[in-house]
């Protein structure tokens, strides 16, 4: 997809409960590579607090395994979760799909 792209880490939060029916909060990891990355952020202050939001648009190739609910670290180390289902565009007359697109989004408080 990317000549130059990089590689993100997905982690996923597992379903699996231990023998008594508890969450065993297993996290699992895989990489995708070859991914773009376009990030942009906002700063806003409310109860005289400033808090900087960080919006990610990652560009995946297609059938990457992302969804909803995952955490994404980015190559820098900072993670993000992902906001909303990934997206795949799709051409009507070819039925070419190009990759995903996922939008990503961190929130942090300044001290």
């Amino acid at each position: 997809m990317f000549t130059a792209g990089e590689t993100v880490t997905v982690i996923r939060r597992t379903t699996s409960r231990d023998r008594t029916g508890d969450p065993t909060g297993v996290q699992i990891e895989h990489t995708i590579d070859n991914c773009g990355i376009n990030q942009s952020s906002t700063s806003e202050v409310t109860d005289r607090r400033e808090t900087t939001v960080t919006n990610v648009e990652l560009m995946c190739p297609p059938r990457a395994d992302i969804r909803a609910g995952d955490t994404v670290r980015l190559p820098n180390g900072i993670t993000y979760q992902v906001d909303g289902e990934p997206w795949t565009p799709h051409n009507p007359f070819t039925a070419w799909e190009p990759g995903c697109i996922v939008k990503l989004r961190g929130v942090t408080d300044a001290k």
